[in-house]
C-alpha cells in the first residue's frame, strides 16, 4: 500500500518547481529508513566473485540502464524523482533487503536548505474523503537513492516509508531523533501533529479490484496515528458500532545482534494451526471438534512437549512470507493437499494451489519477551491466498509464501524468518514503540504489537470481513466513544 506525500518546496528552493507532484512511497514495517528516487539515478549491479576475489572492494557497482527495455525506461522519464543537494553529504551507505534488493543511498543534513518539505496526509473525517492538510508540512531529511538494482527499480512506487522499530536507524551509522532518518523521527521532532507520534494502527486490504469497486469510499487500507481503534462495523439500525478485538499487548524481543536495541517488529511463532469447518454453520469463537477439524503445525517442539518455536518479522514490505522450507511443504501438501513432489523448490517461486479456503480460520500462536502467549484467529482466505492466478496453471491461486534462497542464510540468530503482506491482509496491526525518547530502553519502554483480525465474530458467527470494516463515519474515534458511550472505542 503506498502512502502519498505531496511536495511543498520553499520559494526559491531547489525543490521549488517540483510543488504539488505526488510521490508514492511503500510502506515498509521490516526497514527503518525512508528514501526517494534520486533524479537521474543509476542501476545497482551485484558482482558474482567469490570473496576472496573481492578483497576490500565492493561487490556492487554502479552503471547506467542502456541494458533496459523500453518499457522501463519510460517508466524511469516518468517517476517521481528528487535532485541532489548542493550540500555536503552527511552519509552515504548501502542498503539491502531480505529479497536481495540492494541499493546506494544518501542523506544530506536535516536543515531547511536540504529538507523534503511534504503536506501532510490526513483523512477528512467530515466528508470521508483522503485530503492533506495544506498547513502543516512534513520535514522530511534529503536521502536519496542514487543506485537501485533492477527488480527494486521496477516496482512503482517512488520511494520507501520505513516503519521499522523507533529508534532503529539503519542503515545510518552516526544518525539521532534529530537527524530525522526515520518518519518517527519527523513526527517526533515536527509540530505536534499527532499526540502519540510513535504509535500507529496499520490496516491493509489485499489489491482486489473488483471488491474495491463495490466497496465503500470509507473501506480503506491505512496507516492511522491517533487515539482509538480507527475502523469498525456499523450494522443498518444499529447504534453501536462493533470493532475487532485486539489482543492484550505482545511486547517484541530485543535483537540479538546488537545488544539493548530493538530492530524488527518480532515476536516468537510457536505454532500455526489451520481450522476446517465440518458443518456450514461452525462457530467461529470455539474449537469445538464437532465444527473444525484442526491441522496444527507445532514448531520447534522439544521431547518434553513444549514449543520453542521460531522468531518471525512482520514486514509489510515483502510481497510474500518467507519460512523454513520445512513448514512450507507441510503447508503445501497437509493444507494446500498438493503433491510433494510438486513442490516448487526454488526461491523465487511462490506457492501455489486450487483450494477455496472462505470459510476456514488460521490460528497464529505468538509468545512475546516475556513468555505471555497469545493466538491469533483470522479468516484463512487472505492468509492462504491471493488476487493472482498461476502462470501457466489452469486455475487455481498464488499463495503468498517463499522460501529462502539460502536456507541458512535468513535462519541465521539475528535474522527472522517473515510474515509479509499476506498476513497484513489477515489482520489489523497496532505498533506501539512507548516512549518518545531517542530510542526504546529494554525493560523500561519496551515496544510492543496488538493484533485485532480483519473480521468481527458475534456469537460465534463471522458478521463482516475485511471489506465491510470501515473508518468511522462523520467522526474521529474519540469523539465516536463520547458520543456513542462506547470507551472500547479507544483501544
Amino acid at each position: 500500500m503506498p502512502s502519498f506525500q505531496v511536495l511543498s518546496g520553499e520559494p526559491g528552493s531547489d525543490l521549488e518547481p517540483r510543488n504539488g507532484r505526488e510521490y508514492k512511497l511503500a510502506v515498509d514495517t521490516g526497514a527503518s529508513s525512508f528514501w526517494v528516487y534520486a533524479k537521474e539515478f543509476m542501476q545497482s549491479v551485484k558482482l558474482d566473485l567469490p570473496e576472496d576475489m573481492l578483497g576490500d572492494m565492493d561487490d556492487m557497482i554502479q552503471c547506467d540502464w542502456s541494458d533496459a527495455t523500453a518499457e522501463f525506461r519510460q517508466k524511469y522519464a516518468l517517476r517521481a524523482v528528487i535532485p541532489n543537494s548542493t550540500a555536503p553529504v552527511s552519509e552515504t551507505r548501502t542498503l539491502h533487503y531480505y529479497d536481495g534488493g540492494c541499493l546506494s543511498v544518501v542523506r544530506w543534513p536535516a536543515c531547511q536548505a536540504c529538507d523534503m518539505p511534504f503536506v501532510a496526509p490526513a483523512w477528512d473525517w467530515v466528508s470521508g474523503k483522503p485530503g492533506y492538510m495544506e498547513d502543516y508540512k512534513l520535514r522530511f531529511a534529503r536521502v536519496l537513492a542514487i543506485a537501485v538494482d533492477k527488480d527494486t527499480a521496477a516496482q512503482g512506487n517512488d520511494g520507501n516509508l520505513g516503519l521499522g522499530v523507533p529508534g532503529y536507524r539503519a542503515p545510518w551509522q552516526n544518525a539521532s531523533s534529530a537527524d530525522r532518518v526515520t518518519f518517527f523521527d519527523i513526527l517526533n521532532e515536527g509540530v505536534g501533529l499527532v499526540s502519540k507520534p510513535m504509535c500507529l494502527f496499520m490496516r491493509l486490504l489485499a489489491p482486489n479490484g473488483h471488491m474495491l469497486a463495490h466497496a465503500n469510499q470509507r473501506v480503506q487500507s491505512f496507516v492511522y496515528y491517533g487515539v482509538g481503534s480507527p475502523c469498525g462495523y456499523l450494522r443498518p439500525g444499529d447504534d453501536q458500532i462493533m470493532t475487532p478485538d485486539y489482543t492484550p499487548p505482545l511486547y517484541i524481543l530485543p535483537d540479538l545482534d546488537i545488544d539493548g536495541h530493538y530492530r524488527w517488529w518480532s515476536l516468537q511463532l510457536l505454532s500455526l494451526t489451520l481450522l476446517e469447518p465440518l458443518n456450514p454453520y461452525p462457530n467461529h469463537a470455539t474449537l469445538e471438534p464437532t465444527d473444525w477439524m484442526q491441522r496444527r503445525i507445532p514448531i520447534g517442539e522439544a521431547i518434553d512437549g513444549t514449543l520453542l518455536g521460531t522468531r518471525v518479522m512482520f514486514d509489510s514490505g515483502s510481497m510474500s512470507s518467507v519460512l523454513p522450507q520445512w513448514l512450507l511443504r507441510t503447508i503445501w501438501t497437509q493444507w494446500f493437499h498438493m503433491p510433494e513432489e510438486l513442490y516448487p523448490n526454488t526461491s523465487d517461486q511462490w506457492l501455489h494451489h486450487y483450494r477455496d479456503f472462505s470459510k476456514h480460520d488460521v490460528v497464529f500462536e505468538f509468545q512475546d519477551y516475556f513468555g505471555r502467549v497469545e493466538h491469533v484467529r483470522c479468516s484463512a482466505q487472505e492468509f492462504l491466498t491471493s488476487p493472482w492466478t498461476p502462470p501457466g496453471q489452469p486455475g487455481g491461486t498464488m499463495a503468498c509464501f517463499v522460501q529462502s534462497s539460502t536456507e541458512t542464510g535468513i535462519d541465521a540468530i539475528d535474522q527472522p524468518w517473515i510474515l509479509g503482506l499476506n498476513f497484513f491482509w489477515a489482520a489489523i496491526l497496532k505498533l506501539d514503540a512507548t516512549h518518545r525518547g531517542d530510542r526504546p530502553v529494554p525493560h523500561q519502554s519496551p515496544p510492543y504489537i496488538q493484533f485485532a483480525p480483519q473480521r468481527i465474530v458475534r456469537n460465534g458467527q463471522k458478521v463482516a470481513g475485511p471489506w465491510d470494516l470501515e473508518l468511522h463515519a462523520h467522526l474521529p474515534p474519540s469523539m465516536q466513544a463520547t458520543l456513542r458511550g462506547q470507551p472500547e472505542l479507544l483501544v
